[in-house]
């Protein structure tokens, strides 16, 4: 048996050993960083939801929560299942803010917020004043489109799947 190989190989083990206990040992006292955290559009949970205001160019939906179930208001005898609804409840609720491009501005027609393509009002149980969101143009990206809460006074950037289930629904009728 060679001795000097053993203890070659025990030296730079015991090394090997003694970096990992004292260096290793400190970064899992390190946290990581917080990830930012998303801001959703309409800060309402889905129970919270009374009625859903949709206005398309001369097309006006609405849908009313009864109890746990939804119902198409307007147009009048208009029919849609339960899961659709909910689908667009859904995209509603969770649609977040991807950034904030403008406060206070000063003009909005550059973002095709002066006459928005939609109008979504939403009604909840808070208070009587709908949150309302206009819908505008596409971003030159084409992933996102411009938006704005006219109480906030901002015109932010969302998601094109907001729009894809807003128009999805609104052409149903």
């Amino acid at each position: 048996m060679n001795f000097r190989r053993l203890g070659f190989w025990t030296v730079i083990f015991g090394v090997l050993l003694l970096y990992v206990l004292l260096f290793e040992q400190q970064d899992t006292g390190r946290q990581e960083k917080p990830q930012e955290e998303t801001q959703k559009i309409f800060l309402l949970e889905r129970e919270e939801i009374k009625t859903v205001h949709i206005t398309r160019g001369d097309k006006k939906i609405a849908v009313t929560r009864k109890d746990k179930n939804w119902a198409v208001t307007s147009p009048p005898n208009a029919q849609a299942n339960q899961e659709i609804i909910a689908s667009l409840i859904t995209a509603l609720v969770d649609a977040v803010v991807i950034e904030i491009i403008e406060e206070n501005p000063v003009s909005v027609e550059q973002y095709g917020l002066t006459d928005p393509e939609m109008i979504v009002s939403v009604f909840h149980e808070r208070t009587s004043t709908p949150i309302t969101l206009l819908i505008g143009k596409e971003s030159p990206t084409g992933v996102s489109m411009y938006a704005m809460l006219p109480e906030d006074h901002k015109v932010i950037l969302v998601g094109t799947f907001l729009r894809f289930s807003l128009r999805t629904f609104v052409n149903r009728f």
